[in-house]
């Protein structure tokens, strides 16, 4: 099942750009399969929102939720129970690295920059990418707009 958990952290991280502290906050009762969306609490002082959820995400939360051993309240806890840690989350990524063979140095956060420049390479507004990843200041969100050097290339087409 750790498999499943940590496909999860990575796609829910890169999908919606979740800090670390945001991930492990998730609770199964904000989660709405129905719509399907789910709303993100940000922290660090950061503006929350509400994220549409992928058929994908919907079938790999579903997974994840029936075979937890126990029923918790999290969304990634851990054996007993409890939310997951930033260190476990750590250790999956870890573990991810390794077998993938990564020759680079590796961390969570790094998702949340490849969400924001993914969105700016596919042309994405500024302030809609800052709305999206809950920056309070559109100083945070043009970063990643000011590396994509594709973004000048139709101006004069």
């Amino acid at each position: 099942m750790s498999a499943t958990r940590n496909h999860l952290i990575i796609l829910l991280s890169y999908r919606h750009g979740l800090r670390i502290s945001d991930l492990t906050s998730l609770k199964w009762n904000q989660v709405d399969f129905t719509a399907p969306r789910i709303p993100i609490k940000r922290l660090k002082n950061s503006n929350s929102g509400v994220h549409p959820l992928a058929a994908d995400e919907c079938r790999i939360l579903k997974k994840l939720k029936k075979h937890q051993p126990l029923k918790s309240n999290w969304i990634f806890a851990t054996l007993s129970g409890i939310p997951i840690t930033r260190d476990g989350v750590a250790k999956a990524l870890a573990a991810i690295a390794e077998v993938a063979k990564l020759e680079i140095s590796f961390h969570h956060h790094m998702w949340r920059h490849g969400c924001g420049y993914q969105l700016a390479k596919k042309g994405f507004y500024t302030r809609l990418i800052q709305e999206y990843l809950g920056h309070k200041s559109l100083q945070h969100t043009v970063l990643y707009t000011a590396l994509d050097s594709e973004r000048f290339n139709k101006l004069w087409e």
